[in-house]
């Protein structure tokens, strides 16, 4: 269930520019605990602010908006992706899921997976078979989610620090 009635989801617009810098904080906190060498612990907000602004603008890019009472507690992040067929390769038409971020106060209460479910749908009505994501190994948390909820390993990444 996506957690009840309560849970509003919808594209993001200028409006929402600082609730997703807001939100980001969320995402960046984890992601720099998980790979500190990767990834930035202070991030210029203006900066932020602007990036969000062109990926709302963009066409291949969506945003997604989670509210509980009006006020945003999570958003989504996903390019489409269409990829021509190669001498190698079918053809493939995809979302890729970039960020999926949700307010500490608001787990567990079913927006990660209404905000999942939106652009599942989204998928749908673009005539798109296949919803592509990744997760760092070391956030288990999320492997659980993603797993609980349809998404299989298809690909392992491999890295090795060069000393």
């Amino acid at each position: 269930m996506a957690g009840g009635p309560n849970i509003a989801v919808r594209p993001a617009t200028a409006a929402d520019l600082d609730a997703l810098v807001s939100l980001n904080r969320v995402v960046q906190a984890l992601h720099v605990k998980l790979e500190p060498e990767v990834f930035r612990a202070e991030v210029d907000v203006a900066a932020l602010r602007a990036f969000f602004a062109a990926l709302i603008d963009k066409p291949d890019t969506g945003l997604l908006i989670a509210e509980i009472a009006a006020e945003p507690v999570g958003y989504l992040w996903f390019d489409r992706q269409e990829r021509p067929p190669t001498v190698l390769t079918q053809a493939r038409r995809r979302l890729y899921v970039q960020h999926l971020a949700v307010r500490e106060s608001a787990r567990r209460s079913g927006v990660a997976t209404a905000l999942l479910q939106a652009v599942e749908a989204e998928a749908r009505a673009g005539n798109v078979t296949q919803l592509v994501l990744d997760a760092w190994t070391r956030n288990e948390e999320a492997l659980r989610f993603f797993q609980g909820r349809g998404f299989r390993p298809f690909n392992v990444v491999l890295a090795k620090v060069l000393e």
